[in-house]
């Protein structure tokens, strides 16, 4: 397997950057491609698409990661990686303890990273999470790590992870909604002095 040079030099940089701090970006796990449906059905045999969403501002060459299937999701398999960045060169996958991406320039968030492909059974368990994971080899510890499009080498960044239910219910939603709370004319009044 022939690995390109640019993939390399990401790799070192990975290595030897130093972390950027006041970032606020995310990559999270969902069932629809737009980013608007983070809950996962497996409840018949047939392929399951679980997206990967980078949101977030600012431009980026890379990101370092892992979203291993979870244990409470029986009976699925794992089929590939469908990376949707071209030209993009990678080392790992996602099932694995690192997953490293880079692309030969630079992007701007959000950018849609691809998807996992899966063969489900439709025996996972309900209100099953499915989170994005730092990569075991990370740089910064516990975190999901990207990198931004300064030069000659970029900032590693901290991206904040999220994650998917599988088979959501009632009581576990994957995006529960807002509580609301009631108020009166003078609490409203009180936010604007």
């Amino acid at each position: 397997m022939k690995i390109r040079y640019e993939l390399l030099v990401v790799f070192l940089v990975l290595c030897v950057a130093h972390p950027a701090l006041g970032q606020t970006e995310k990559l999270t796990l969902y069932a629809d491609a737009g980013g608007s449906d983070c809950s996962i059905a497996d409840t018949a045999p047939g392929l399951v698409e679980v997206h990967m969403i980078w949101a977030g501002s600012g431009g980026r060459t890379a990101l370092h990661f892992r979203a291993p299937k979870p244990a409470c999701w029986t009976g699925a398999i794992w089929l590939g990686d469908d990376i949707a960045i071209a030209d993009v060169g990678s080392i790992g996958t996602t099932q694995l303890v690192s997953y490293t991406i880079a692309w030969p320039g630079c992007l701007d968030l959000p950018i849609y990273v691809g998807k996992m492909n899966f063969f489900g059974v439709g025996t996972g368990e309900p209100c099953c999470q499915y989170p994005v994971l730092a990569a075991t080899s990370s740089e910064i510890p516990g975190s999901v790590v990207g990198v931004d499009c300064q030069l000659p080498f970029g900032n590693m960044v901290a991206v904040g992870a999220g994650s998917a239910t599988i088979n959501e219910t009632e009581d576990c939603l994957c995006n529960p909604p807002l509580a609301a709370e009631e108020t009166t004319w003078g609490r409203v009044k009180a936010l604007y002095h």
